[in-house]
């Protein structure tokens, strides 16, 4: 809402071009990722499950409708979940690194104090809007975001990376224990709350610093790898006070901001009630994801919603069987979480 109304006023524009430095960064973030996949299947070890990148992230561009699962609304196609973290990531990282980031460096601040802005900042927010433990586990992610961005120059990449710590079923490092998992919830049964920054925080933070800093470095030898038109862009003709009509991509944004908040506010009630569950329990096990599927398809039934989804349980006991013979398949049940996984921090890292 707050990237709409400065859209709207005139306040700024977005540095977003679709040119070959901007290209050359999404390719750079997606390697990265599979790198952090890498890593994290060894920490974890074989229970880890589905670790290559291109079928995680081609499971969720399915247009077949999938079964309830928490998250979304019934009938909905993995591929229309991912477009609609995508764009609503997109509005998270206009604001973290053009509001924040980009600003404090137009205000004459160093560059590394702009980039820790973006991790504190959002660490904070986080820290009051849910718990201190998850805004101290935000700065990673977060870091990584405004690293992004100040190498690309674009928020393309940036966004592109926050959606993926959804569509990647929260399986990058910096996320390993921020909910309970197959591998592990024996040893978490008795944990109530979010834990602490521990070692899987530490390495996602290494990890990420250790692969951006030379990219970094890079683009700062060699200026033609940032997206120079889409920061001209940003910084050409600002016209406070003023509708966007001159500027096709600021006028695309808006609309797509405004479809991005009335889709949320239609599909709220319906997400929530299996977020809450997420929010309370913290846990994505099979059995977790089978609680929190009983809990959405209770809603569906008791709202009439029935007739939107092609999977509508006709009895409680048709719906158990159901779920217990997709877990069968444990790397089926991996890819069909649907970026459950990342708003267990807090109900999402914004």
């Amino acid at each position: 809402m707050f990237v709409v109304l400065g859209l709207l006023s005139g306040v700024f524009k977005v540095p977003l071009e679709f040119d070959t430095p901007t290209a050359f960064h999404v390719v750079a973030a997606l390697v990265y990722m599979q790198l952090d996949l890498c890593v994290a299947r060894w920490w974890v070890g074989p229970s880890f499950g589905t670790w290559n990148l291109p079928w995680l992230v081609a499971t969720k561009l399915s247009p077949i409708p999938a079964t309830l699962d928490g998250l979304s609304p019934p009938g909905t196609p993995p591929i229309a979940r991912s477009v609609f973290e995508l764009n609503g990531a997109l509005f998270h990282e206009i604001f973290w690194n053009v509001c924040i980031c980009q600003n404090f460096i137009d205000h004459g601040f160093p560059w590394i104090l702009a980039l820790l802005a973006v991790p504190l900042s959002s660490g904070l927010v986080h820290g009051i809007v849910s718990n201190v433990n998850t805004g101290i586990r935000c700065f990673p992610n977060f870091l990584w975001v405004a690293l992004a961005y100040h190498a690309s120059g674009s928020v393309l990449p940036p966004a592109i990376i926050h959606a993926m710590w959804y569509v990647l079923e929260a399986k990058l490092c910096f996320s390993l224990k921020s909910v309970k998992r197959n591998w592990d919830v024996d040893d978490r049964e008795d944990e109530t709350e979010t834990p602490p920054w521990d070692a899987t925080s530490t390495l996602g933070l290494l990890l990420i610093v250790g692969f951006y800093t030379p990219l970094t470095i890079l683009t700062s030898l060699y200026p033609q790898l940032r997206s120079l038109e889409g920061l001209h862009h940003a910084a050409s003709g600002v016209h406070p006070g003023r509708l966007p009509v001159h500027d096709p991509l600021e006028k695309v944004l808006c609309i797509l901001g405004l479809v991005q908040i009335g889709l949320g506010a239609a599909t709220w009630e319906l997400v929530r009630s299996g977020m809450d569950v997420l929010a309370e329990k913290g846990d994505l096990t099979d059995d977790g994801i089978d609680e929190i599927k009983a809990t959405v398809d209770r809603f569906v039934e008791e709202h009439g919603l029935c007739g939107l989804s092609q999977v509508c349980p006709s009895s409680s006991a048709e719906s158990s069987s159901a779920r217990s013979a997709s877990a069968s398949d444990s790397d089926h049940e991996d890819s069909t979480e649907l970026g459950l996984k990342g708003k267990a921090r807090g109900l999402s890292v914004a």
